[in-house]
């Protein structure tokens, strides 16, 4: 039944043609750009949209073999040409009702923005509903997910960016009186919303096809010109701009193909930017090619003319329905239409009917809120006072937490000073002093190897040290950069970790052999510390430790360029740091606090939460977290294909949690630890119930498993 969905092509191209008009000879069909055969086009991209977003589905390369049934693959990589031409219509014909229009402005909002606000809402209430409602996780933060790469709809993006660019098309033409240097103005900004997506790694659907928006205002100012001088050279055009289509769409999709063919060393950092190129040029000649052949083919089509009626609806809502009757990566346990030609029409018909009686129920709510314009007044007239009035709310708020943060920060200094007096034991690293907390005696000694990111390991881990301390040595590490330790300018490369970590025990008189208490990305660090200073570890017990094949699963599992995955992390680091110090900056870092006593709070006392508070100002997300963040990749991979050694004890304890979450992304968790282990007999593997924050909600749980397992050392 499947070998049907191969018929969408020929149905496409019947639909598309049903009922169109040849122009012979050296006529022209003059309504190329009219409002009526634009929403036709419309219409038929919609259908491509929705066919890209199914294909997505069910044959994309990144899903699981199991679940891949051929027949739409190529839609998987052409949404972005059909954006495309949505988008240089909105800007064609925004500029075309400016121009058209008297005072066109004055009543901007509710003339561009009611209705699709409207039907924005109320598909994004629905498709919360639909995600609880088959078993996805749904936070609290959820909720606030209304634009951004993490989205309520994720099929939404198209129109938050459209009212973006409306939103700037309308303050720089009430601002700007000069036309010509208004839209020169718009595609300033349009470029910086590229180089903004691009510098926030956003995915590049969000901005690769967007260079239409502008490219639709200008060719609406010079629309007969434009027109005149294509039809002297129509043939050119006509054989010129499908070919530019068909090979800016392949070096767009097969670039690195391309270079080893040819025998051109790529780099990711140029190859993306060359991508890019050639995925605006690709999407601007399809768009253009489109308008070449509406040149001399004037479409009729009813079906595609209502359809381009009611596109922003269907676009919406079709992602709804396939989030029901599709396949779902997030919730496998859901089940979906394995039949891709049922599931394009169940998808079709009922986004039909949903799209119709949306778009019929926004239109009666406009016209009774246009029986009543002093309400619009309200509304949009009066918007700019009760804008600057809550700006000037959350600038007082913002001044009145900023001095109240830092003041509370003061008072807290004594706190910390009286900590580190009575807990803090420092050693010298290259001149540089890092902190330990030193605790308990026994036969073995137990080194703490805390996780990114954690601010203060001296403090957060006594819970677990003081247990373990019972009966053991303990040390605990605060590595450079965070805790009381000094920051350093060291590359946090993964032998840098080690060797710090080395030369620290020995400065604090430590005696080895070890016993590494691995948290995390340590994981690799204790892995490593193993093959360069094997005399000096007794065992390993590594908790939700990182390795480096679940960092390959994850990027195979995704499709991600290691390249890309080595920008991505830089920029996380880079925005954590910077995002840090404005809550800092600002004293809005006191709201997060809550969120991390009910993470740390369960086993300290008072006096080490107020340390914890102000280490949290102080040291989370430094510079040195930064860099080991954007070194994460290349630090796992120093441990591919490494196992630990045969007389090297393990004890490896999982959080359950953890395991789902890593599963749904295409980690196999239990196994990428397994595939460490050369010893069965000594070398073992516990899952626990909790999550990644185990170590410090359940300390005590750990310290037992942990030691239980030291017991059993020789």
């Amino acid at each position: 039944m499947n070998q049907l969905i191969y018929l969408i092509y020929p149905v496409l191209g019947v639909l598309l043609l049903w009922k169109a008009k040849y122009i012979k000879g050296g006529q022209w069909n003059e309504q190329v750009l009219s409002l009526e055969q634009t929403k036709a086009l419309q219409g038929f991209c919609a259908l491509g949209v929705m066919l890209h977003h199914i294909a997505q589905k069910t044959c994309a390369p990144w899903l699981k073999q199991e679940v891949i049934v051929h027949g739409l693959d190529v839609f998987v990589p052409v949404g972005y040409l059909l954006v495309g031409f949505f988008l240089f219509c909105s800007g064609y014909g925004l500029y075309k009702s400016f121009r058209e229009k008297t005072d066109y402005l004055q009543d901007f909002g509710s003339r561009r923005f009611l209705q699709p606000v409207m039907v924005l809402s109320l598909t994004n209430f629905f498709f919360l509903f639909v995600r609880f409602q088959i078993g996805e996780s749904i936070g609290v933060s959820t909720l606030f997910h209304v634009s951004g790469p993490q989205m309520i709809n994720g099929y939404a993006w198209f129109v938050y960016v459209l009212f973006l660019f409306y939103l700037c098309f309308y303050l720089t033409f009430r601002w700007c009186k000069n036309h010509f240097a208004a839209l020169c103005l718009v595609t300033v900004e349009v470029m910086l919303y590229i180089a903004f997506c691009d510098w926030w790694m956003y995915g590049q659907w969000w901005y690769n096809s967007v260079v239409l928006f502008p490219i639709g205002l200008w060719v609406a100012r010079y629309e007969q010109k434009l027109l005149e001088h294509v039809k002297r050279c129509y043939i050119k055009y006509l054989i010129l701009m499908p070919a530019c289509a068909v090979l800016f769409f392949l070096l767009g999709e097969y670039m690195e193909s391309f270079c080893t063919m040819l025998g051109i060393s790529y780099t990711y950092e140029v190859g993306r930017w060359v991508k890019l190129i050639a995925q605006m040029l690709g999407a601007v000649a399809f768009t253009l090619s489109l308008f070449l052949v509406g040149m001399k083919v004037q479409m009729s089509n009813g079906v595609l003319k209502f359809m381009g009626t009611i596109t922003l609806e269907f676009y919406l809502v079709h992602g709804l329905v396939l989030q029901v009757f599709g396949y779902n990566e997030s919730v496998e346990t859901h089940p979906y239409i394995k039949s891709v030609p049922l599931l394009v029409l169940v998808v079709l018909a009922c986004s039909l009917v949903l799209s119709i009686v949306l778009h019929g129920f926004c239109r009666v709510i406009v016209r009774l809120l246009n029986k009543f314009p002093k309400f619009k007044a309200l509304v949009w007239k009066d918007i700019k006072k009760v804008t600057v009035g809550l700006l000037v709310i959350v600038l007082l708020i913002t001044l009145v937490m900023s001095v109240s943060a830092h003041k509370e920060s003061r008072e807290r200094q004594e706190a910390v000073a009286r900590y580190a007096e009575e807990y803090i034991t420092y050693a010298t690293v290259d001149g540089k002093r890092m902190a330990a907390y030193v605790t308990g005696a026994g036969e073995h000694t137990v080194v703490v190897l805390c996780g990114l990111g954690d601010f203060c390991p001296t403090v957060t881990w006594k819970p677990l040290a003081d247990r373990l301390g019972e009966q053991n040595r303990v040390v605990v590490l605060d590595y450079f950069g965070s805790g009381f330790s000094d920051d350093t300018g060291e590359d946090r490369t993964a032998e840098n970790m080690v060797y710090e970590i080395h030369t620290a025990l020995e400065s604090l008189g430590e005696k080895g052999p070890y016993v590494l208490l691995a948290h995390e990305m340590s994981g690799i660090y204790a892995q490593l510390y193993v093959e360069l200073y094997p005399q000096e570890v007794e065992a390993i017990v590594g908790v939700d430790s990182m390795t480096e094949e679940q960092l390959a699963q994850q990027l195979e599992r995704s499709g991600t360029n290691p390249e890309e995955y080595r920008r991505m992390l830089k920029k996380q680091g880079q925005v954590q740091y910077l995002g840090q110090r404005l809550l800092n900056l600002s004293g809005y870092v006191k709201l997060q606090w809550p969120a991390y006593v009910r993470v740390f709070g369960f086993a300290h006392n008072e006096e080490e939460e107020t340390v914890m508070q102000e280490m949290l100002v102080q040291k989370y997300l430094g510079r040195t977290v930064a860099d080991e963040t954007a070194r994460q990749y290349d630090n796992c991979r120093l441990m591919a294909g490494k196992q630990y050694p045969e007389d090297l004890p393990v004890q490896i304890l999982l959080s359950y949690w953890t395991g789902v979450s890593a599963n749904r992304n295409g980690v196999e968790w239990e196994q990428v630890h397994e595939n460490l282990f050369t010893n069965r007999d000594i070398q073992q593997m516990t899952v626990l119930t909790g999550n990644s924050y185990l170590v410090y909600t359940n300390p005590f749980l750990v310290a037992e498993r942990a030691q239980g397992f030291i017991d059993g050392l020789k």
